[in-house]
């Protein structure tokens, strides 16, 4: 069923409900997840009055107004969605016009027929008009129409392990940084002109102990890493 389907069949109109009126069952019933649950991932308005100016939603626990929701009109970030096919709560605050993640810009309309990307689509990535936004490299260029030129485009392991995206990024001079999953293979200079293809967890057990840095993340939780630093290079790739 698309997405559409389900969002009619659950009752489901827009990113913002209301306690009192809205229910959330029938998806609940369609998606297996309590309702519970998605009343906890869903953006819900505290307060309803006849003044649009008084209405508010609560945010981290605060209550601002509710214009710092965007409900008419929906941002999606190509390189999140390509590595994991869900929109992301912080792309409907007002404010947010760049991915936190990627540092590119969201797109609020539908690089091929020029509309608004609409609630109503038939998928997540997919305009009424049969574009696929999957297709990122294809938004990074109409971030680059708009005389946007990124300093680096960060990436995750998802698109880290795309080889023809990353060529695609090459071609247009733009310089990446991004994840590699464990099993991917890297050219490793073993000697002079003697090189040997190694998985990335194969590389990482070979290395000494001395080869590793302590690492402590300031994180709510606090985490430690221990990071080694070695020079490869990727089949096809130009980079190291």
């Amino acid at each position: 069923m698309s997405v559409v389907g389900v969002f009619n069949i659950g009752g489901i109109y827009a990113n913002l409900f209301y306690p009192h009126k809205d229910d959330l069952q029938k998806l609940s019933l369609l998606s297996e997840i309590e309702s519970d649950i998605l009343w906890s991932m869903a953006w819900t308005s505290n307060k309803q009055s006849h003044s649009i100016n008084l209405n508010t939603v609560k945010i981290l626990g605060e209550s601002v107004p509710i214009q710092t929701i965007s409900t008419r009109r929906v941002k999606l970030c190509p390189i999140c969605l390509r590595s994991a096919f869900y929109c992301r709560s912080i792309w409907d605050l007002s404010l947010i016009t760049t991915c936190p993640l990627h540092y590119c810009l969201l797109i609020d309309y539908c690089p091929q027929c020029s509309k608004d990307i609409k609630w109503s689509r038939p998928r997540i990535a997919i305009c009424k008009c049969g574009f696929d936004s999957e297709l990122a490299i294809k938004l990074i260029d109409v971030t680059l129409s708009r005389g946007y030129q990124p300093g680096i485009v960060i990436v995750d392991a998802g698109y880290g392990n795309n080889t023809s995206l990353l060529l695609k990024l090459e071609n247009r001079q733009l310089k990446y940084l991004g994840g590699l999953a464990k099993n991917r293979k890297v050219i490793l200079n073993v000697q002079d002109n003697i090189q040997q293809a190694i998985r990335l967890d194969e590389l990482a057990q070979c290395l000494p102990q001395e080869a590793f840095t302590e690492t402590k993340l300031k994180l709510y939780k606090p985490k430690t890493l221990w990071v080694a630093t070695k020079e490869v290079e990727i089949t096809g790739l130009s980079g190291k």
